[in-house]
Protein backbone atom coordinates (compact mmCIF):
# COMPACT_ATOMS: atom_id res chain seq x y z
CA UNK A 1 0.00 0.00 0.00
CA UNK A 2 2.97 2.00 0.90
CA UNK A 3 4.44 2.00 -2.47
CA UNK A 4 1.40 2.24 -4.38
CA UNK A 5 0.42 5.58 -2.57
CA UNK A 6 4.09 6.94 -3.35
CA UNK A 7 3.96 6.03 -6.26
CA UNK A 8 0.83 7.88 -7.13
CA UNK A 9 2.35 11.09 -5.99
CA UNK A 10 5.89 10.72 -7.80
CA UNK A 11 4.02 10.34 -10.44
CA UNK A 12 2.43 13.88 -10.21
CA UNK A 13 5.84 15.37 -9.98
CA UNK A 14 6.77 15.55 -6.30
CA UNK A 15 10.78 14.84 -6.26
CA UNK A 16 11.18 13.85 -2.38
CA UNK A 17 8.24 12.97 0.42
CA UNK A 18 9.66 13.23 3.59
CA UNK A 19 9.15 9.82 5.80
CA UNK A 20 8.62 11.01 9.00
CA UNK A 21 7.78 8.28 10.68
CA UNK A 22 11.16 6.41 11.53
CA UNK A 23 9.62 2.86 10.56
CA UNK A 24 8.26 3.55 7.08
CA UNK A 25 11.87 4.38 5.73
CA UNK A 26 13.06 1.00 7.34
CA UNK A 27 10.40 -0.65 6.18
CA UNK A 28 10.86 0.52 1.73
CA UNK A 29 14.84 -0.04 2.68
CA UNK A 30 14.27 -3.66 3.81
CA UNK A 31 11.94 -4.61 1.03
CA UNK A 32 13.65 -2.95 -1.46
CA UNK A 33 11.14 -0.96 -2.64
CA UNK A 34 12.18 1.54 -6.02
CA UNK A 35 10.43 3.92 -3.69
CA UNK A 36 13.40 4.10 -0.83
CA UNK A 37 15.15 6.61 -2.82
CA UNK A 38 12.86 9.51 -3.37
CA UNK A 39 12.10 9.30 0.35
CA UNK A 40 13.60 11.45 2.85
CA UNK A 41 14.26 9.93 5.76
CA UNK A 42 13.98 12.49 8.88
CA UNK A 43 16.05 10.57 10.93
CA UNK A 44 19.08 9.88 9.26
CA UNK A 45 19.03 13.72 7.98
CA UNK A 46 18.80 14.88 11.74
CA UNK A 47 22.17 12.32 12.27
CA UNK A 48 23.64 13.23 9.84
CA UNK A 49 23.38 17.28 10.64
CA UNK A 50 23.92 16.68 14.41
CA UNK A 51 27.51 15.11 13.54
CA UNK A 52 28.33 18.39 11.09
Amino acid sequence: MLDTCMGDILKQGVERVILGCTKIPFALYKTNSPHAHPGMDAIRALAADCIQ
